[in-house]
């Protein structure tokens, strides 16, 4: 594998490949593992460099005009080497059977792939983010696993379920980064290069409809022209829409969207707190409601217990799935974080001073760390709040949508224009979740919840919903190119030989945290391509086709 970076070129560069690849996130490293695999040439390209730029960071400036979306602005999108899981919190799960499933009181709900399909590769998946056994089929046998005995009382299946979240772990205690983890598995291969700073302006395709390649630039500096007859879009959930609807001239409503479904159908989680819990009581929820240890072969895994809404309970209310789980936020003077601090090389000797009296003075704390980790279980730490967090399963919506603003970013590229939607089924089953928390945890010989303002006054339960930067469904997948933008495996059905990875093609966005489910779908379209490429079944775009769009 080589690097090269594109404001280095001394003028514009073309270059010829046999798969091109737009970012260099999960979704685009996990579909290159695959394809380079096969001996193809492979070019993968980065809008940015090794790290954050402001310049580069403002070409994904955006306006919202609908539900407030992106609160934080573009910074929870990373224009950079390794994209967004250079600033993720780890946490992973895989959707629910009934996620997948087409429900009649979910509109345009329905997978095309079933759950076996999608196996294989989210094992495959879940190898690549560091993960540990899935127990996606029987969440209530983790328990034995974990070497704890089952809470008891158990769950009352008829109220709630129980959920598990894992988190990506690269072996030195750190979420898996694609850049420092995964990037490096291509240098084996050596047909593979990598450009930074190339940001991609325009997907090319020549009159017949077939993708021919893509143009990018670097601000300031030289173009490259990427010339392929396959292409992956795999930059996140709204630049792979921006990218479609900004490309061709010939089409005003822009490439593989002549039945208007790109952009359309944009899915969040929106992740409003139910409640929250007294920190004095945290040792008792986390105890019931926290994390998990399990060791492995791999090393450590760590798990997080809550809960989601049994199906029964969603066909039956006519409800999207939901999901909660409890989030402590920490307090800074934590003994324990303390003891961790004073373990930095980096700290001055008044600032060693300062942890180490904070550990001095609280031997109860860490002595109940100590006990806890006997007992093969995480530490609780003292908490200055802890909140039971809600993610309900968005509803598509062909309203709820991206298009191109007038306005245009540094390269000349339409900014994207963000009109969210949200559903008032989204809080009808947060209500739902909290109603049966309500129930639930007297039992479980839990401390109150106390409610939080919105779910007493319903007026004003928008502003608890906001957007947990998990854009998807712009580019949705689907049997039909009247129901969605890419088939099966993830073709633009319009365009031979352009795909699309990520959180985009989800026909809808269930409740789990989206990077295992990108990860898995992008191996599948990794192994999908390598077979292509092995058995040549691809034509190989013509000379005169190849530069239609070079000009």
């Amino acid at each position: 594998m080589e690097t090269r970076d594109l404001r280095d070129a001394a003028g514009d560069l073309v270059v010829d490949t046999d798969v091109c690849i737009v970012g260099t996130g999960p979704a685009g490293i996990a579909v290159a593992l695959e394809v380079a695999r096969s001996g193809a040439r492979v070019v993968l390209l980065e809008g940015g460099g090794r790290s954050r730029e402001p310049d580069t960071q403002a070409l994904y400036d955006l306006e919202s005009v609908g539900h407030p979306w992106g609160v934080e602005g573009a910074e929870r999108r990373v224009r950079v080497l390794g994209g967004s899981s250079t600033a993720w919190s780890g946490r992973c799960a895989t959707f629910s059977p009934m996620e997948l499933r087409a429900r009649s009181w979910i509109p345009e709900s329905g997978w095309p792939l079933s759950p076996d399909a999608l196996a294989p590769h989210l094992e495959r998946a879940a190898k690549l983010l560091g993960l540990g056994p899935l127990f996606d089929e029987d969440p209530d046998a983790a328990w034995d696993r974990f070497g704890v005995s089952p809470p008891t009382p158990r769950l009352d299946p008829g109220r709630l379920r129980t959920r598990l979240w894992q988190f990506s772990r690269n072996g030195e205690g750190g979420y898996v980064d694609a850049a420092r983890d995964l990037i490096p598995r291509l240098d084996v291969h050596r047909k593979v290069n990598v450009y930074l700073h190339a940001n991609v302006t325009r997907v090319l395709s020549s009159e017949g409809g077939r993708v021919t390649g893509v143009r990018a630039a670097s601000l300031g500096g030289p173009q490259l022209w990427v010339r392929a007859p396959r292409v992956v879009l795999a930059c996140g959930g709204l630049e792979n829409a921006r990218l479609l609807l900004a490309s061709d001239d010939r089409r005003p409503e822009g490439l593989g969207n002549g039945h208007d479904l790109v952009g359309r159908y944009l899915q969040e989680h929106p992740s409003p707190v139910l409640g929250t819990f007294a920190p004095r009581d945290a040792e008792r929820v986390l105890d019931r409601l926290g994390h998990y240890w399990l060791d492995g072969s791999g090393g450590r895994h760590v798990y997080a217990v809550g809960v989601g809404l049994p199906a029964r309970v969603q066909e039956r209310l006519g409800l999207p799935s939901a999901v909660a789980y409890v989030n402590a936020e920490l307090r800074e003077d934590a003994a324990w974080l303390s003891l961790r601090r004073l373990a930095r090389a980096d700290l001055g000797p008044s600032e060693r001073a300062k942890e180490a009296w904070n550990v001095v003075r609280r031997p109860r704390e860490l002595l109940g760390a100590v006990l806890r980790r006997a007992r093969h279980r995480p530490e609780i730490l003292p908490v200055r709040r802890l909140s039971m967090v809600c993610n309900p399963e968005p509803i598509p919506s062909p309203e709820s949508r991206v298009t191109l603003a007038r306005r245009r970013d540094a390269l000349g590229v339409p900014l994207l224009r963000v009109d969210w939607r949200i559903d008032s089924r989204g809080r009808d089953a947060s209500l739902a979740m909290l109603d049966a928390l309500e129930r639930e945890l007297p039992r479980q010989a839990q401390p109150r919840l106390t409610p939080s303002d919105w779910t007493q006054d319903r007026a004003d339960w928008r502003a608890a919903f906001v957007d947990h930067a998990h854009p998807m469904g712009t580019t949705r997948m689907a049997s039909s190119p009247r129901r969605g933008v890419v088939d099966v495996d993830g073709q633009v059905h319009d365009v031979p030989g352009l795909f699309v990875a990520g959180a985009s093609v989800f026909p809808t966005g269930g409740t789990a945290h989206p990077t295992l489910m990108i990860a898995a779908l992008a191996s599948r379209l990794g192994a999908h391509l390598r077979a292509l490429v092995e058995a040549e079944v691809t034509p190989q775009v013509k000379p005169n086709e190849r530069v239609a769009h070079v000009a």
